[in-house]
């Protein structure tokens, strides 16, 4: 897939409209508009500017496949309708778990971090 239309597809989303994003990239919808057509070619200084109105990194941008994120593997409701029920793949599972265990760290290290605040606030 060419960066043009991961950056659209990033953009629908974010639920940002072409104007918006060529507004906060000082340009004319139809210069943005080109560059998710894949009319012109995208510049470093360019990308990162797109990645910053996405709040995302560069990487994340020239990485981004959209068959990955919808690749949940089983999606049911539940008998109530409430309750959602996902599966994740293998490798999601593990990039997920890798994260809730890096969080879980931050959190025991910030609140050691407020700990030692407040004693020496004493």
């Amino acid at each position: 897939m060419k960066i043009g239309s991961k950056i659209k597809q990033i953009r629908e989303l974010r639920n940002y409209t072409q104007e918006y994003v060529a507004d906060k990239l000082g340009m004319s919808i139809a210069g943005y508009s080109r560059i998710e057509r894949n009319q012109v070619d995208v510049n470093f200084e360019k990308l990162n500017k797109i990645a910053s109105v996405f709040n995302v990194q560069v990487a994340e941008l020239i990485k981004f496949d959209d068959e990955a994120i919808f690749s949940i593997q089983n999606l049911t409701n539940s008998v109530n309708g409430n309750k959602v029920n996902i599966q994740f793949n293998e490798n999601e599972k593990k990039l997920y778990e890798a994260l809730i265990e890096q969080l879980k760290n931050e959190i025991t290290f910030l609140k050691s971090e407020l700990k030692r605040e407040r004693e020496l606030k004493k």
